[in-house]
């Protein structure tokens, strides 16, 4: 299973072929989105088509990693370990392993070696700064739930090396759990609100950062794309996670619009059916 470490959904993908060290997988890079080398990738290693046997959630950073004379990224997995290394020898390069926050209140991030600081970001600004670690484990501390708008990072230095390294900060965790729920609960009208002289659109949404739509006069395209259909319309922010738009006019036909969240484009159908 590999997702972009920026929210992104997860695939499972199949180890293809062998080599002297051992099952290998191809994936291409541009299956992700175009800022995929500094998101990072996470991946669990598990039985296909099912979740028996699968490792912890371990996150590629491609700051450890360089390309080789064929344009690959060499990854190798010990999934005794649950460790990626950038070499056969399974010798640990400096690596954030994880930031993610928890359902504890918490922020933790995991490294491959020890650490002597440790920052975390929010949009490019310090929040707070640790120091004097001396694991390969820290934790943040936090009593409300983050900004989903805003985008977090940590950032590391390395005892040993003196090596410095940035990663994101994963959300998933947090959007299935009660404070979540409690935060964000809405029981208002959502949905295309249609009327012959507008639509209104409500989306639920607070992992999102910025929503779009654009209005498609024929069949129901599969991706959001900017070259075809009209004008975006970009919602605006209301309450508990609720973001609305309201267009003029008779929208009697298939309408699609676009989730943009971090660097993650996802999309959904309004059905309206013109009125007689």
């Amino acid at each position: 299973m590999v997702w972009e470490n920026n929210g992104g959904e997860g695939k499972e993908y199949f180890f293809s072929d062998f080599d002297k060290f051992g099952v290998a997988c191809f994936i291409p890079l541009n299956t992700f989105s175009l800022t995929v080398e500094s998101n990072g990738l996470g991946i669990i290693v598990k039985k296909p088509g099912t979740w028996e046997g699968q490792t912890g959630d371990v996150i590629l950073n491609f700051d450890g990693f360089s390309v080789d004379e064929d344009g690959y990224y060499n990854v190798y997995i010990n999934s005794e370990e649950e460790k990626l290394f950038n070499n056969p020898d399974f010798v640990s390069s400096d690596e954030i392993e994880k930031g993610l926050f928890l359902l504890t209140g918490r922020l933790k991030v995991e490294t491959t070696n020890l650490i002597s600081e440790c920052t975390l970001y929010k949009n490019d600004g310090v929040v707070e700064i640790l120091t004097n670690v001396d694991k390969d484990v820290a934790y943040f501390e936090f009593e409300d739930l983050p900004d989903f708008t805003a985008s977090y990072k940590v950032g590391v230095k390395f005892k040993d090396s003196g090596a410095t390294l940035k990663s994101s900060v994963s959300f998933r965790y947090l959007f299935s759990t009660e404070m979540l729920d409690e935060a964000y609960y809405y029981d208002g009208e959502l949905g295309a609100i249609y009327t012959k002289s507008k639509t209104i659109f409500k989306v639920w949404s607070p992992v999102s950062s910025k929503i779009e739509l654009r209005v498609y006069e024929n069949g129901t395209p599969t991706s959001v794309d900017a070259t075809i259909g009209s004008d975006e319309y970009t919602f605006y922010t209301m309450e508990k996670g609720v973001f609305s738009v309201e267009v003029n006019g008779d929208l009697g036909t298939p309408t699609k619009y676009g989730v943009l969240s971090g660097n993650i484009r996802a999309s959904a159908l309004f059905f309206l059916l013109r009125a007689p």
